[in-house]
């Protein structure tokens, strides 16, 4: 037996005063379960710096018995304040625990402006997906063609004032939302359901989404009520076998006519998602770019396919003499067991340097420094920090050295 798994889904009606807040149990987990609704005004929240915002009150609905897996629940709220917004998510337990939907956030609906359109109304809406991408869905009670509209902020609202002669003789309320993006729906014309991809722009992401649409091309007087999501984090990766943390003294220099090299050659396949990497400042009155590169080894150090590459700049690493790690995330490279790979640092044209009164062009300068660990080699598969000097014609890497501080990390599984 397992624990239960649910949905938030929207509210399947919203009148002046209440809304059917709505769920769905995925997963009774091989027991008999119950639910209930967590709901909470909007307005009711403080903001503090830096941790966040602070929810000061929530409300729940009574548990009731939920019905076969897969089945839809809801419970009827009726609130005081019928023009705020509204936060709520679905909960539902067994004798083995409980799970939370996703929390949504919706808007009871002002009259609309007209238009030409027949009026639409979403009815249901559920956002599914891994951390980084989620399908949301909306169904219509009418056939339209939606466009999404997203923003990480949450919308406002304040009542216009009109004046006539100096004295306001009526109030309209505004609302302040405007969304950094809008997604088109998957489906071609007018349809009862929408489908929309999304990719979180950050791991931690909180969104706010509302849709407009058009029927027969003519735009629709109604938009939906605003809704509120969450990204779920990003699982953490996992650390490799492929590191060196044992530090022993400072390194020389990468600059761009030395190719510095740390090779490693894995024990097991996997997709490699980071670098970590203990670089440093040489010094900071020298800035400039440098590139950090993942290749497969060959025998000519400048004909190394490159896998993966980041272009960085000097004056972000560490200060000089740091033992800090700097993390490169990696656009998921698969690497596979006893193939050698190399993580190559170069320094790019562009430095400058600091005469004691302005900034002077001096690729001379260039370098930046990393740790290193002594013999005997901390990294036990074969290889070592390398350099390949590109003023030699032969193109060949030499001068084996030292092992980098690295750590390869790997997508979780």
């Amino acid at each position: 037996m397992a624990e239960p798994t649910c949905t938030t889904e929207a509210p399947h009606t919203i009148g002046k005063t209440y809304a059917t807040l709505t769920g769905v149990l995925v997963d009774d987990g091989g027991h008999a379960c119950v639910y209930r609704f967590w709901y909470m005004d909007s307005k009711r929240i403080r903001y503090t710096w830096p941790e966040g915002r602070e929810i000061l009150t929530w409300q729940t609905t009574p548990w009731q018995s939920a019905g076969a897996p897969g089945s839809t629940f809801s419970a009827v709220i009726t609130v005081p304040r019928p023009h705020n917004s509204y936060d709520y998510f679905a909960q539902v337990a067994n004798e083995d625990g409980q799970d939370n939907g996703l929390t949504l956030h919706f808007w009871f609906r002002w009259k609309s402006p007209p238009h030409d359109g027949s009026p639409f109304l979403t009815h249901n809406v559920t956002i599914v997906g891994p951390w980084d991408t989620w399908v949301i869905t909306m169904h219509t009670d009418i056939s339209c063609r939606l466009t999404l509209h997203v923003d990480n902020n949450v919308p406002f609202r304040k009542t216009g004032e009109h004046f006539k002669r100096g004295v306001v003789y009526m109030h309209t309320p505004l609302t302040f939302f405007t969304p950094k993006w809008a997604l088109e729906q998957q489906e071609t014309g007018d349809s009862l359901v929408h489908t929309f991809l999304w990719s979180c722009k950050t791991p931690y992401g909180r969104y706010t989404i509302q849709a407009t649409g058009t029927v027969d091309g003519r735009l629709s007087p109604s938009k939906s009520p605003f809704f509120y999501f969450a990204c779920k984090p990003a699982p953490p990766p996992v650390e490799t076998s492929d590191q060196c943390t044992r530090d022993f003294s400072e390194g020389g220099y990468c600059q761009w006519w030395n190719a510095n090299s740390q090779t490693f050659c894995p024990d097991h396949d996997y997709t490699l998602i980071g670098i970590s990497l203990r670089l440093m400042q040489n010094d900071i009155l020298r800035k400039g770019p440098y590139r950090v590169y993942v290749r497969r080894r060959t025998g000519d150090c400048w004909a190394s396919p490159v896998l993966w590459t980041t272009f960085e700049w000097a004056q972000s690493l560490p200060p000089p003499h740091s033992r800090a790690w700097t993390y490169y995330p990696v656009s998921g490279v698969p690497v596979t067991a006893g193939v050698t790979y190399d993580i190559a640092i170069v320094c790019q044209p562009g430095w400058t340097y600091w005469n004691g009164s302005e900034w002077k062009p001096g690729d001379q300068y260039m370098g930046i420094k990393y740790w290193r660990a002594g013999l005997p080699d901390c990294y036990p598969r074969g290889t070592g920090w390398y350099n390949c000097n590109f003023r030699d014609s032969s193109g060949s890497w030499r001068d084996k050295g030292d092992d980098i501080n690295f750590i390869c990390w790997q997508q979780p599984a």
